[in-house]
């Protein structure tokens, strides 16, 4: 059960989101986090089934969909913000099955923290294209729902070509900040 309630949890500066630190984050996510968010984050774990979790009061849960946008139902309750994903990683959510995992280095910590949200930015990506994303606004796309995840999001240029379909990139992008 979540142990850090109470406790402020200091976060440490994020490191930069690197391919190196999302492949560290899936390993440590396959070994501490799969058997309830399944192993990609779409909360179909071993232990996910009805009736294998339940909270300090007794009521069934299933773990978070990683996936899908934050407070959509079986989604992340509050954002996939790299403070917020870090500090209930390190305390856990309290009354829940969801535990600390005080036992991780902060690299470590930060390293899911990235692959988390590279779950996120994959499945937002894949929203945009299917609303007609063009393949060569892709990168720029993710770009921004990166940036928007780490609250980065005024270092982003906007795009001034005038085709509205930016407009969506833009504003999908800010839904998860």
């Amino acid at each position: 059960m979540g142990q850090g309630a109470g406790r402020p949890i200091a976060v440490p500066p994020e490191p930069p989101v690197t391919p190196a630190s999302i492949a560290k984050g899936d390993t440590l996510f396959q070994s501490n986090c799969a058997l309830c968010h399944g192993e990609q984050g779409a909360a179909d774990g071993a232990l996910s089934q009805p009736g294998m979790l339940s909270d300090d009061w007794g009521e069934p849960l299933r773990p978070a969909h990683l996936s899908l946008p934050s407070g959509m139902p079986g989604g992340v309750k509050l954002g996939h913000g790299g403070q917020r994903l870090y500090q209930i990683i390190v305390a856990g959510i309290s009354g829940t099955p969801m535990p600390p995992f005080e036992g991780l280095k902060e690299e470590e910590v930060w390293d899911l923290v990235h692959y988390v949200q590279s779950l996120r930015v994959t499945a937002q990506e894949e929203e945009l294209v299917a609303a007609g994303l063009r393949e060569q606004d892709r990168q720029t796309a993710r770009e921004r729902i990166w940036a928007a995840m780490s609250g980065r999001v005024a270092d982003v240029k906007p795009i001034a070509d005038g085709d509205p379909r930016h407009n969506v990139v833009s504003s999908m992008a800010m839904q998860e900040h």
